[in-house]
């Protein structure tokens, strides 16, 4: 027990200096990241002007971006066939329109060529009517 109290006034003593040297220690590391990034790059360019050869995170770099590119012309003409489509179903849209119209009108026709066709039966019954009358009448002027 008497180890656990002494061990807890040292952190309380050293607590301050503790959380300042974990500051200090997690500053440098970030600058050293960044740095090192930075150091990185500027070496590895130098490196490839002089060699000529590119390092794989240069190859990387410059498939990354043809593969952006490649995917921005992609979404391009998909937005391009997505606009075809809509387009394509406007007029099929206008065409059905324009087909029932003409379906409509078509009906209208052959019913009024059925009632025609009606009529044209009837006179042809009521000529064959006269036609018998007339020959009737002839043979009556005749005798």
């Amino acid at each position: 027990m008497k180890i656990l109290k002494w061990i807890w006034r040292l952190l309380k003593l050293t607590r301050s200096p503790i959380f300042a040297a974990f500051l200090i220690a997690s500053l440098s590391l970030n600058f050293a990241l960044f740095t090192g990034g930075t150091v990185y790059s500027i070496a590895s360019s130098a490196f490839e002007h002089v060699t000529g050869r590119y390092s794989v995170a240069s190859q990387h770099v410059d498939e990354l971006a043809t593969l952006v590119r490649d995917l921005d012309l992609e979404k391009k003409v998909n937005t391009e066939l997505r606009d075809e489509l809509a387009s394509a179903k406007l007029i099929s849209q206008e065409l059905h329109i324009q087909l029932a119209g003409l379906i409509e009108e078509l009906d209208s026709k052959k019913q009024a060529n059925n009632e025609l066709r009606g009529e044209l039966v009837s006179v042809k019954l009521i000529s064959q009517d006269l036609r018998a009358e007339l020959a009737r009448v002839n043979r009556q002027n005749k005798n």
